[in-house]
């Protein structure tokens, strides 16, 4: 049974971690975000040897396709700070179950799982 709880408990701070990662990649500003949109563009012309005609239309089916977009990423938004919210929960409710010798070693364990992984991001 302890086997399977701290088990639980390492997945459920792996999944967090995952979380965390991705919601530092995609917080980025709008000014960003439209510096990214317009060196994208220039790429696309520059490759495709777009027309000044393609890349009006290019641009306009862009904007078309703003507020959606914008309204898909504050969706996001919200469902990954929920997702922060249920796993900060889950952990207070595993960490209730343990004593205190245990929810050391767990953080132990989640310290080495990150040092882990912080060695496999600098061999990439």
């Amino acid at each position: 049974m302890k086997k399977f709880i701290i088990t639980t408990a390492l997945f459920a701070f792996i999944g967090t971690a995952s979380l965390n990662a991705q919601v530092r990649k995609s917080e980025k500003s709008p000014e960003q975000r439209q510096e990214k949109k317009e060196m994208m563009m220039q790429k696309m012309t520059e490759t495709l040897s777009l027309t000044p005609a393609q890349v009006n239309q290019i641009r306009e089916i862009n904007e078309k396709y703003a507020a959606e977009e914008s309204r898909l990423r504050a969706e996001t938004s919200t469902l990954q700070n929920r997702r922060k919210e249920f796993h900060k929960r889950k952990k207070a409710e595993i960490s209730s179950v343990l004593n205190a010798d245990q929810r050391a070693k767990l953080e132990n364990m989640k310290s080495e799982r990150k040092n882990k992984m912080q060695h496999r991001k600098k061999a990439k």
